[in-house]
């Protein structure tokens, strides 16, 4: 589960308008690959609403392999030099971390970008 901090700052506005000036795409994803978070480059490239995504889980949206999930399950930081994204027929490069609290990992955050 996600830190009740992590979700304050998730409802902070300043930290809210600072991630939707980012023109990368930013997904953030708690212990049991729910999306918890994104920005407003994730609605433009992927044409879709916030409320249609936060609380789904991300293998319910991408394939169990995304670099967003093996990063969470290993731990360990992985760029993802091409992937392909089914839910927006595209190719993306980016890189996807664990996020840890009090040392134990308790999500995962990808950044991204259209690689045409």
């Amino acid at each position: 589960m996600m830190p009740e901090e992590y979700g304050k700052l998730f409802e902070n506005k300043l930290f809210c308008e600072i991630m939707d000036n980012v023109t990368d795409v930013v997904m953030v994803i708690d212990q049991e690959t729910r999306v918890v978070y994104i920005n407003q480059a994730y609605e433009k490239t992927f044409n879709r609403k916030v409320e249609q995504i936060i609380g789904k889980k991300l293998c319910d949206i991408e394939e169990e392999h995304t670099p967003a999930i093996q990063a969470l399950k290993t731990g360990t930081a992985l760029i993802h030099r091409t992937e392909y994204l089914k839910s927006a027929n595209m190719d993306s490069v980016g890189i996807s971390c664990p996020i840890r609290y009090h040392g134990e990992v308790v999500g995962g955050v990808s950044v991204f970008n259209n690689t045409t």
